[in-house]
């Protein structure tokens, strides 16, 4: 239990948890993590109060990071017993806490232009769930004078709490026309589901090989607003 800056010191608890106060810069705590990966400890516990803490989470070892004020908890109690004992435990989910959890600081919505035939759902949606939506349009497929019509049919879900009217959204995409019917969902109740078409008329020739929009559904207390992705690209993958 101190600044965990002495790999002889780590190696000679091998095999048991170590808790580590960081210094207070990201350099330290750095060389904290690294220094018990070099050790071979069972396991970390952090104490730090440094948040961009994405790429450390990704440890090859048990590691629980804790802010000052809980941390000041467990310094606590191994001060005040001879024998501390501690355990983690794994693959359990706790819900009811607050804040609730977020999203990676390297995340992203999605789709990129480096991959436009994988996309990101948006799967943190608090009352509907719902996938996104692609078109591959190829223009030697069609004829020179006419638009190709895609049509997507969903079914969403109110997983919310209660009833709830949502309004849908489109962003414009240049050179394509984007409809959704119907414009509005009315949910009565939870786990109620409603459906909607939304359809893509695309011309014979897309002026950019790739183009982005989407789909929002925002509910008319103006508490959730839930987004899905939607592209049109003559991006086509070569086997």
């Amino acid at each position: 239990m101190d600044a965990c800056d002495d790999i002889d010191e780590l190696k000679k608890v091998a095999g048991n948890i170590v808790v580590c106060q960081d210094p207070g810069s990201l350099a330290s705590f750095s060389g904290q993590f690294n220094n018990i990966l070099a050790a071979g400890n069972a396991a970390g516990v952090f104490i730090t109060n440094y948040t961009h803490l994405d790429i450390s989470i990704q440890s090859s070892f048990p590691a629980l990071f804790l802010g000052q004020k809980n941390g000041d908890v467990v310094l606590g109690y191994i001060k005040t017993n001879k024998t501390p004992k501690a355990s983690i435990e794994f693959k359990r989910t706790f819900l009811g806490f607050k804040p609730s959890p977020t999203v990676t600081s390297y995340t992203s919505r999605g789709p990129s232009f480096s991959s436009p035939s994988v996309l990101k759902p948006d799967i943190m949606a608090p009352d509907l769930n719902y996938p996104s939506f692609i078109v591959y349009f190829n223009g030697s497929n069609v004829k020179s004078d006419s638009n190709t019509m895609r049509e997507f049919q969903r079914t969403v879900t109110n997983v919310g709490e209660g009833s709830f009217i949502y309004n849908a959204t489109l962003t414009p995409m240049k050179g394509l026309k984007v409809t959704v019917e119907p414009h509005t969902l009315v949910f009565k109740e939870k786990n109620e589901k409603q459906s909607f078409k939304l359809r893509i008329e695309v011309p014979p020739q897309l002026n950019e090989t790739v183009s982005f929009g989407y789909l929002a559904w925002e509910d008319s207390q103006g508490k959730h607003v839930v987004r899905s992705p939607i592209v049109a690209t003559s991006y086509s993958i070569v086997k």
